[in-house]
């Protein structure tokens, strides 16, 4: 049996269909013109194929009476937009409809107005091609800052009167407030005319007197900024918490996902730099995640660039790690595993890195058996159609 939770457009009364035939049918008499939230409140742990319009997609992001549902409708929206299946219009007016309701949840109105990350975007491709994907998610978000430039920055403003005016506490009004502050921060930071102000709010933000939560809103914003600003970032962090081992931890992979900008060297260029820092041992594997992990799952137009020096990278400290600590590093290699959906060269390129790991003598059974599977999963069938 099934519970499936269904309501309609942005009516919070739902009605539960109970599913215990392979072939069933439910009619809602009436509901013609109205459009189906199904599965509202997470009502059972299955995967849903739908046949909704993009009109009815933009409409429950809108408007949808199940926050979780609006939420996966609002993703579904953005991501349709960023990979060429959908258009902008609907994004722009969804987001405006969020953050004009003012009695949303802070913490709800952040989570809807926060792109989905490249990783899960790449999930849906069956040709990937990253360099591509992070131009288009980039251009997208700019196009809604620049829309929504008016708006983004009355929230941030506001938001930082009302820090301004009270002691931090860990409740969850204030850090839902907090999470919006710093989602419209980092979305106005995407406009495509950079505002001094916003280089201001969060170089403030990284005060030494801010707490982390701040920072790190802060820190998201000038790590996307060119070298002079995020240089002196980084340094006032490191000298601030350098004896902190998890917070050095964060600086660590703030700096393995960043997004390279125009006329700068590689972020494989700062990786290698940065393994030779002393709070990096390839010996822990906090900092192994921290750091290197980040750079092979997370950043995927950095580590899979077409000149293949990521690649080359990857397999000498690879090796190193796999005699130090073969599960971290048979958990790292996964990073190469869907290789088949690369545009060429990096097909090729990763193919050929993974059968030199493969020939890798002394290679521990945890990471050949990844090695292994990664080329012979696609050998024989099509690609993954996500």
């Amino acid at each position: 049996m099934i519970p499936v939770l269904i309501g309609f457009d942005d009516e919070t009364a739902s009605e539960l269909w109970e599913i215990d035939q392979w072939d069933q049918e439910k009619r809602f008499p009436g509901r013609a013109r109205s459009t189906a939230s199904i599965l509202r409140g997470c009502s059972a742990p299955v995967m849903l194929q739908d046949d909704l319009r993009a009109d009815q997609v933009a409409r429950l992001a809108r408007c949808d009476g199940d926050p979780v549902n609006r939420w996966m409708m609002m993703q579904r929206l953005m991501s349709a937009a960023v990979l060429g299946t959908g258009a902008l219009t609907p994004v722009i007016d969804a987001l405006q409809a969020v953050l004009d309701d003012d009695r949303s949840d802070p913490a709800f109105t952040a989570l809807m107005i926060s792109f989905p990350p490249e990783i899960e975007l790449a999930q849906a491709l069956t040709t990937l091609d990253p360099q591509a994907l992070r131009a288009q998610r980039q251009r997208l978000m700019s196009a809604c800052a620049d829309a929504l430039l008016g708006k983004l920055r009355a929230i941030v403003k506001h938001m930082r009167w009302l820090e301004s005016k009270r002691s931090y506490e860990a409740n969850p009004r204030h850090a839902g407030e907090r999470a919006l502050g710093n989602a419209a921060l980092l979305l106005w930071s995407y406009a495509s005319e950079t505002d001094p102000e916003v280089i201001e709010i969060a170089s403030e933000q990284c005060g030494e007197a801010s707490h982390m939560t701040d920072r790190a809103g802060g820190m998201a914003v000038l790590m996307r900024q060119a070298k002079p600003v995020r240089d002196q970032a980084l340094a006032d962090y490191e000298r601030q918490f350098s004896h902190e081992a998890l917070a050095m931890d964060r600086w660590l992979t703030m700096q393995a996902s960043r997004h390279q900008l125009e006329g700068e060297g590689p972020v494989l260029d700062d990786v290698v730099r940065l393994m030779q820092h002393p709070c990096f041992s390839l010996r822990n594997p906090n900092k192994v995640r921290a750091l290197m992990s980040s750079f092979c799952h997370h950043n995927l137009a950095a580590f899979h660039e077409p000149q293949g020096e990521a690649y080359r990278w990857f397999e000498t400290q690879f090796c190193a790690l796999d005699a130090l600590n073969p599960q971290v590093a048979a958990r790292l290699v996964r990073a190469l595993e869907r290789w088949p959906l690369l545009v060429e060269p990096m097909q090729s390129l990763a193919k050929s890195c993974l059968e030199r790991l493969a020939h890798h003598r002394g290679l521990s059974n945890d990471s050949a058996e990844i090695v292994q599977s990664a080329l012979a999963a696609y050998r024989n069938k099509p690609p993954f159609q996500a």
